[in-house]
């Protein structure tokens, strides 16, 4: 997760970053989602997530999470719009979602 972020000029800004190792069941179930939501005293409702996966995008939904699917260009869009309506091809792109220059 480290090494996927530290390319990016805005890896910073997620300062708090969880594992599957806190949670009793792993994606696409959405404990890790809710854990992370409550840690950080925050309303699942209110969080956004990014994910790359068709697991992670159903955990974030599931936890109640608007999700933005990463699609690297090589997932199904098809699978990815059955789930969530904000899809991107990359992180750089994600990136352009939240931050401002």
């Amino acid at each position: 997760m480290v090494a996927t972020l530290r390319p990016h000029p805005w890896a910073a800004l997620v300062p708090q970053r969880f594992s599957i190792d806190e949670v009793q069941f792993g994606k696409p179930a959405p404990d890790l989602y809710r854990h992370a939501a409550a840690v950080l005293g925050v309303a699942a409702e209110r969080c956004v997530a990014f994910e790359d996966s068709v697991a992670g995008v159903t955990a974030a939904v599931s936890a109640g999470m608007r999700c933005v699917a990463i699609t690297f260009g090589e997932q199904s869009e098809v699978a990815f719009a059955e789930l969530t309506p904000w899809r991107v091809a990359s992180l750089h792109e994600a990136s352009r979602l939240f931050i401002t220059t």
